[in-house]
């Protein structure tokens, strides 16, 4: 298509939002925040339940701490939970275009509420509990500011895509050695920073998929666990840089 002066016409970019309506996929977005929800909903759950019930006291430097029964099995048997996150990930993935997808994201999510539950329990310990809910609500103005400029913004985020894979697998790596080897705390706190600057890269790579990319409408599960492993795992970095490394 030409111009009135002959020049070819090019599309102006258009924002996100406008491209998921014009595509009638607003309903779709819907489902997947609505989905997204609720995976985030049932991990607080699943580890706020493990918070309470009996429990004992034990003694942790100058006060005592109740430890409920739950937790500590959690704590002692982490290899077990490690083994449960990965079966229900993988089968949340597999089951993601199912008629079992929202089975697959209970399960999911619950196992994760579950697994990350010691983890907020050391932090809530060693550096008080408003440190956790600090982390959260960090986490949720960052992932809804990424969110809106990504719904907002003219940009098609897709190009990001191999950048981050390579920067997570460095991250990943890098990790693993820090962990075994190097065993730096200021390294960990520096990958830290780096996660948060990943995973909010992939909440806007993921969110401009799921608003332009007609391939992904439909998958409302999978856009789903997407954005929830996108919050996961911004909310463990900022836990972790707000904790000042509580657990190393």
């Amino acid at each position: 298509m030409n111009n009135f002066n002959g020049t070819p016409y090019v599309q102006e970019p258009q924002p996100g939002a406008y491209v998921a309506a014009a595509r009638g996929a607003l309903p779709f977005i819907q489902k997947v925040y609505t989905a997204f929800l609720l995976g985030i909903l049932i991990s607080v759950g699943a580890g706020a339940a493990m918070f309470m019930g009996p429990g004992a006291s034990v003694p942790v430097g100058d006060r005592t701490v109740h430890v409920t029964y739950a937790m500590a099995w959690a704590m002692q048997n982490h290899v077990v939970l490690i083994v449960a996150f990965f079966v229900t990930f993988f089968l949340s993935m597999f089951l993601r275009r199912n008629n079992l997808a929202w089975l697959g994201l209970v399960l999911f999510t619950a196992v994760t509420g579950v697994f990350l539950a010691p983890t907020v329990f050391m932090y809530t310990v060693q550096s008080g509990p408003g440190t956790v809910g600090l982390a959260g609500a960090l986490t949720v103005l960052v992932f809804g500011a990424l969110t809106v400029y990504a719904f907002v913004s003219k940009v098609d985020f897709n190009f990001l895509g191999a950048g981050l894979f390579i920067a997570l697998i460095g991250l990943i790596i890098g990790g693993l050695l820090n962990a075994f080897f190097f065993k730096s705390p200021f390294t960990h706190y520096l990958f830290a920073w780096g996660t948060v600057f990943i995973f909010g890269g992939y909440v806007l790579y993921d969110t401009s998929n799921m608003l332009r990319d007609p391939r992904r409408y439909g998958d409302v599960v999978g856009c789903a666990l997407d954005l929830y492993l996108n919050a996961i795992n911004l909310f463990l970095a900022i836990l972790r840089i707000v904790g000042g490394g509580g657990r190393d």
